[in-house]
């Protein structure tokens, strides 16, 4: 492909795009990822490893720069999770509290937004106002999946406002 005359303007080599990736994968698949950032690296190709999670956790400078960080969930086991990005001198951002378990603020959250308490609908047991019962929610205004399982017809926030 190197000689192809086809191949030595930017329109030739869009029309062939198909062909080219299919040429350069066969040629990476033979060789392990070092050879061929090392063969693209002499030849001056701009190249770079795509990392996986387990190589993310184990770069050296990913762990230096603190982007991945020990905490707590919310039972007290230790979990790794991303650290804040971005790093800022001043305030560089940090975790002060486990991530709440699923629907532990709901209620508070839909709560200050001024909806309705859902805790009497059917198979909440929670109290979350999700319906995670078996209930996807019957009543006039109430829609299967709209994400909080909250009935539409009492809500203040109309179409078009900004509340």
């Amino acid at each position: 492909l190197a000689s192809d005359p086809g191949l030595a303007r930017n329109d030739g080599r869009v029309a062939r795009v198909a062909e080219i990736d299919a040429a350069i994968g066969a040629w990476t698949a033979q060789r392990p990822i070092d050879a061929v950032i090392g063969t693209l690296e002499a030849a001056g190709v701009p190249v770079g490893r795509i990392y996986s999670v387990a190589d993310i956790a184990a770069d050296p400078q990913y762990q230096a720069r603190g982007m991945i960080v020990q905490t707590r969930d919310a039972d007290g086991r230790p979990l790794k999770v991303p650290g804040i990005v971005p790093k800022l001198m001043g305030t560089p951002g940090a975790l002060h509290h486990p991530a709440p378990r699923l629907g532990e603020h709901t209620a508070a959250v839909l709560g200050h937004g001024g909806w309705p308490d859902r805790a009497d609908r059917a198979g909440d047991t929670a109290g979350t106002g999700t319906g995670t019962g078996t209930d996807p929610g019957t009543e006039p205004g109430t829609e299967p999946g709209n994400g909080a399982g909250v009935d539409l017809s009492r809500s203040t926030v109309r179409p078009g406002s900004r509340s």
